[in-house]
């Protein structure tokens, strides 16, 4: 994600802002890829807690934009936002790749995905 993040970056910057792209989040998480979970409550299960941010970087004070891969329920979205607003950092918004689509349990009868009705404004 860091050549998507590094693009974002670089175009803030371009655009007048102090831009830069850090890993500032790691994952203490087991068990597997969250994409490669059952179920939305085993993904869930699996980051709950184990997002943190990295020792060498500082986020008080920052405004962030936060870089995904793949948002499958917005499980990880949901505790890397609350991992850096809790550290003191203000997130303005979130970009994902792509969305895993998976219609066992993660869409409502609208065919909403959880993620999105969760993050109306990280639609946008």
């Amino acid at each position: 994600m860091m050549p998507l993040a590094q693009t974002v970056a670089r175009d803030l910057n371009l655009q007048g802002f102090d831009a830069r792209a850090v890993s500032a989040l790691v994952s203490a998480t087991e068990g597997g890829r969250s994409v490669q979970q059952h179920s939305a409550a085993q993904r869930a299960r699996r980051v709950a807690g184990h997002i943190r941010i990295h020792p060498r970087i500082q986020v008080r004070g920052t405004m962030v934009i936060v870089v995904d891969d793949i948002v499958t329920t917005g499980n990880t979205l949901h505790q890397s936002v609350a991992t850096l607003t809790q550290a003191g950092a203000t997130v303005l918004c979130a970009l994902a790749l792509a969305e895993a689509v998976s219609y066992r349990d993660d869409h409502d009868s609208y065919g909403e995905t959880n993620a999105q009705s969760a993050y109306p404004a990280l639609q946008s």
